[in-house]
């Protein structure tokens, strides 16, 4: 979360029994600060947009903070750009990501007589498993 800075450090023997005598000269960077402020680099633009129903879609997968009702501990969204109508199905466990998406691609090609063109994800790796 954060720490004092450097040249507050030497008071402390002042205050705190037990701490180091530190110097208040600091040649180095703090690891901790500089790893707080790495960024990734942002997505290239796409030039592809979907144009009828089911062209694009992306899809996530979520932690929540606390447990829904039944045990469900993630979420798996699927998202269509061209209305950003979402669907939202609770999971147990990551591994029923892939089942979760076969429900969903079952149910749209039902509704709509069409198949899914393409699917985008985070690449965190929810349909790369066997």
């Amino acid at each position: 979360m954060g720490h004092l800075h450097y040249k507050i450090l030497p008071t402390l023997n002042s205050i705190v029994n037990g701490i180091l005598n530190l110097k208040e000269e600091h040649e180095d960077v703090c690891k901790g600060c500089a790893l707080g402020k790495i960024a990734k680099k942002p997505f290239g633009h796409s030039t592809s947009r979907a144009q009828e129903i089911l062209d694009l879609l992306h899809s996530n997968v979520c932690v929540p903070v606390t447990k829904y009702l039944g045990g469900q501990l993630y979420y798996v969204t699927f998202i269509y750009y061209h209305s950003r109508k979402t669907w939202v199905y609770l999971l147990k466990s990551k591994d029923e990501v892939f089942s979760k998406f076969q429900e969903f691609t079952a149910e749209v090609g039902n509704l709509t007589e069409r198949k899914i063109k393409t699917l985008r994800s985070d690449n965190s790796g929810e349909y790369n498993s066997k």
